[in-house]
């Protein structure tokens, strides 16, 4: 049953909450935010939004009157839903890749890129309200090695999955961009320059362009984010 529109609980500042937005814009489905409630470390601890999300996490949503939780689990809803081009491949090796890659994502590029990066230019709690450069500098070499595999899968194909533009790279197109606003991801992201390369085809979808205008506007004051970097 095709739903009327699906609801996400989160902030788009959440590259998990971006990438269900991505699927919803890409697969054509219509969808409203929940942010208010939903979007700081207190307010994912209270009892309305453990209800929604019983390990205190984003995104969650209702789709079809039915609650869910964990990206991957939302996005392939969505995807089995609407009806158009899938976002998962058919080919079963493809498929498998895809899957590979989302849970490497979740597994190895998560913790070092967003949790030790990005995530102390957007909440800065070093000294003097500073991005904790000590963290920072301690996660480099496990960022360095994820950025290597995945530049290394890029250069092989023009998507995660192969030929077929996926859910993987709705996965990572969020994480990319946003360490391109922090120093240290721009000269990690230098040395890897397929990334950028290949993620700009992401970058320049509609689907993309819309959804980076809502993280921008969910940014919190005083964060320490550089601008943008244009393809």
């Amino acid at each position: 049953m095709k739903p009327s529109s699906i609801k996400i609980i989160g902030t788009p500042i959440s590259h998990y909450v971006e990438t269900v937005i991505l699927t919803c814009e890409e697969r054509g489905a219509s969808y409203t935010l929940q942010v208010n409630g939903h979007d700081t470390p207190v307010a994912l601890k209270t009892p309305d939004h453990l209800l929604w999300h019983p390990f205190a996490k984003i995104p969650a949503a209702e789709i079809a009157g039915a609650k869910f939780y964990e990206t991957s689990a939302i996005c392939r809803c969505i995807d089995l839903l609407f009806e158009g081009t899938s976002l998962v491949p058919q080919e079963p090796l493809a498929a498998a890749r895809m899957e590979q890659w989302i849970s490497s994502i979740n597994c190895y590029y998560h913790r070092p890129c967003i949790s030790n990066l990005v995530s102390h230019y957007v909440f800065p709690r070093g000294p003097q309200g500073k991005p904790d450069k000590s963290i920072i500098q301690a996660a480099m070499p496990e960022i360095q090695a994820a950025l290597r595999q995945l530049s290394y899968a890029y250069a092989q194909n023009d998507y995660l999955a192969g030929q077929h533009f996926s859910l993987a790279d709705l996965f990572i197109a969020p994480i990319i961009r946003q360490m391109q606003q922090t120093p240290e991801g721009q000269e990690c992201l230098s040395f890897f320059p397929v990334i950028e390369e290949k993620l700009c085809r992401v970058f320049g979808r509609p689907s993309f362009q819309r959804t980076h205008q809502l993280y921008r506007s969910y940014l919190p004051e005083g964060h320490c984010l550089v601008d943008d970097t244009a393809c």
